[in-house]
């Protein structure tokens, strides 16, 4: 059994409860009285003459100097005064030295004043340790804690530059190691996005003592670090040290290449291929999925991207990933846009990958067939049009022994033709589809029937289930309107003469506009409710979807109409006010601003959905960026 540790006189004589045992590092501790701590937090020297203060520490192992450093505390200057007086109090601190006191986790006090920002402790800390020498100093700089970080990895986390740039400076050939997170201080800089940081690391640090090929978490380098937050300046000042980065992969296999690509910021990847100048370049290294740069940004559809990786390295387009897929491939299957692919193709040597196959044998055509359902409507004409256009690759096979032309013929596009343009749309269906693929002769299959027809029944009991509550609208709409047409607004002239039994205000403007307005909401309410009428007779379901789509048109467009006769009616009764004029016309404003929308909702949503499927550049401006770079255009 382990006998216990034998208490020391000086402490079995105290009364007090200040004296704890630390189990961890097995000796007896004097826990800090508080007026200490509070006087070693705010720097008060008077506060510590009063009683002996050198053996007292804090229950995490702290002295009063790693208070002070370490205190949060917000002040403009440090005193250093104060720093210097408790170090020159060698009788309290004894046969040790408090610059190399360590705390429950391994921190000297020049860990902390380099955590916090302190800069004029972090010079004292070093003065004070050249007075012994300088291989004093030099240990106290690659002093590292229980994280296996030094000062200057504290001061790179923080972003403090100053601080960094005198760490350096002071022995530029120390080396520095990661700590236990695959951490250099180099890296922690630009984790950090601290241009200061970096640059008086890569100006001041000497070429044998910096790692900069070192990975850290995720197997990143400090090039990764710097692609991501975009700095191009830090890019080309860490190329300048070392052009070998470009090439190094991190734990998912991608360069700064891969991650530049990624990040879409083309003037960042054409810095990095300024400095890829070797045979075994960045743009061939392939990820853990197998993918180039140039399929990254494909992927991404970065355009600026993708002409710099073909005129720098025309070559890397033959690439194909772990699943056998080239850059066409890519475009196929994540484009969805045939104009945006028709012009990749036009880039020299592109077109010759359209007969290549992936590990599925799916060629760049099966995607582009593949990708339909996925689209919008108003593509799926250039998508036939496209196949159609391709013959020496249309009739090419994939392992299941289908053609593009079987894939497009396998899809029921009526419905949805249908709504964007029914008839012309229809009937050029019917024109473009059968002639796509092996087995597009064959009739609609069952299911596809049924499908369709199950759609339509659904779309007309929506429409059914909304029509009495439409009808009510469009009656009291005819109501209204109508009754408003024998009591106008101002009255009747009474006065004998030609004139007599006429509207007082028949020669107003807003008067005529009322008159306008409101017979063209009776009108349309009236026929709203005729098309109703004949739905409710209707037995086609076509028929009755159509009528019903064309009686809503109708009482929308007569609650509009009978909103501008209400205006115009009160506008032409309402005395010479210029305020109630505009008070009436901003009330108003609201309501047609509401109506506005409602109208334009549908088309406006139909087109978004369709302009965001065709994302990026236009043609022209791509075909210019291309003759820029000297890439050579080809008709296909």
């Amino acid at each position: 059994m382990r006998q216990n540790r034998p208490i020391p006189y000086w402490i079995r004589t105290r009364t007090d409860n200040t004296i704890r045992y630390n189990a961890k590092r097995r000796h007896w501790r004097r826990v800090m009285d508080a007026e200490v701590y509070r006087a070693a937090t705010v720097g008060s020297w008077e506060g510590l003459n009063s009683v002996p203060w050198g053996d007292q520490l804090t229950p995490t192992g702290n002295t009063v100097l790693h208070v002070y450093v370490g205190s949060t505390l917000k002040r403009r200057n440090m005193n250093i005064e104060f720093i210097k007086n408790v170090l020159d109090q060698e009788a309290q601190w004894g046969t040790r030295s408090p610059l190399w006191h360590e705390n429950d986790n391994g921190d000297i006090p020049l860990h902390l004043a380099a955590r916090f920002g302190r800069l004029e402790a972090v010079e004292e800390f070093l003065r004070r340790a050249k007075l012994v020498n300088d291989d004093e100093r030099r240990r106290m700089l690659m002093k590292t804690n229980k994280r296996k970080d030094t000062a200057l990895h504290e001061a790179a986390r923080g972003g403090y530059s100053r601080i960094v740039k005198l760490l350096v400076e002071a022995d530029p050939s120390c080396p520095y190691e990661a700590n236990d997170a695959k951490e250099t201080p180099l890296y922690l800089a630009a984790e950090r996005g601290c241009a200061g940081c970096v640059t008086a690391i890569l100006n001041t640090w000497a070429p044998s003592a910096l790692a900069y090929d070192h990975k850290g978490p995720c197997g990143r380098t400090a090039l990764h670090v710097f692609v991501q937050w975009k700095q191009s300046d830090m890019v080309s000042k860490i190329l300048d040290k070392d052009e070998s980065l470009i090439r190094v992969r991190d734990d998912e296999g991608s360069t700064p290449l891969h991650r530049a690509a990624a990040e879409n910021k083309p003037e960042l990847l054409k810095d990095l291929l300024h400095y890829d100048k070797t045979a075994e370049s960045a743009a061939y290294i392939r990820d853990n999925q197998g993918r180039t740069p140039l399929h990254i940004a494909t992927l991404n559809f970065s355009w600026e991207s993708i002409l710099a990786l073909i005129g720098r390295r025309p070559d890397c387009i033959e690439i194909v990933d772990n699943k056998g897929q080239n850059v066409v491939h890519y475009a196929a299957k994540y484009w969805a846009c045939i104009k945006k692919l028709e012009f990749l193709l036009k880039l020299q040597n592109v077109s010759k990958l359209m007969n290549e196959k992936d590990l599925d044998g799916n060629t760049p055509l099966h995607l582009v067939a593949a990708s339909m359902p996925h689209i919008t409507c108003h593509c799926i004409y250039q998508v036939i049009r496209f196949i159609d256009s391709q013959e020496p690759y249309a009739n090419l096979f994939n392992n299941q022994n289908l053609t593009a032309g079987d894939i497009v013929a396998s899809y029921d596009f009526s419905e949805r033709l249908y709504v964007a343009q029914p008839r012309r749309s229809m009937r050029l269906a019917r024109q473009k589809l059968p002639m796509c693929g092996r087995i597009a002769k064959k009739s609609k299959s069952e299911d596809a029937r049924t499908t369709a027809k199950h759609e339509l029944e659904k779309r007309v009991t929506l429409l059914t289930a909304a029509a009495p509550n439409q009808l009510v609208v469009a009656a009291l709409v005819a109501t209204v309107s109508f009754t408003a047409g024998f009591t106008i607004p101002g009255g009747f002239n009474q006065n004998p003469g030609p004139d007599i039994g006429t509207a007082v205000f028949s020669e107003k403007n807003a008067f005529k506009a009322f008159l306008i307005c409101d017979a063209l909401a009776f009108t349309l309410s009236s026929l709203a409710v005729l098309q109703y009428f004949h739905a409710a007779s209707a037995v086609l379901p076509t028929t009755i979807e159509r009528q019903l789509r064309f009686a809503k048109l109708y009482c929308v467009y007569s609650i509009g109409a009978m909103m501008v006769a209400f205006v115009s009616g009160v506008y032409a009764v309402i005395p010479h006010s210029p305020r109630l004029q505009a008070a009436l016309l901003i009330i108003s404003a609201f309501f047609f601003a509401f109506y506005a929308g409602s109208l334009l909702a549908a088309p406006l949503q139909s087109f978004m959905v369709h302009y965001r499927s065709c994302p990026g550049p236009r043609i022209p401006y791509a075909v210019r960026a291309a003759k820029r770079r000297g890439i050579r255009l080809i008709h296909v």
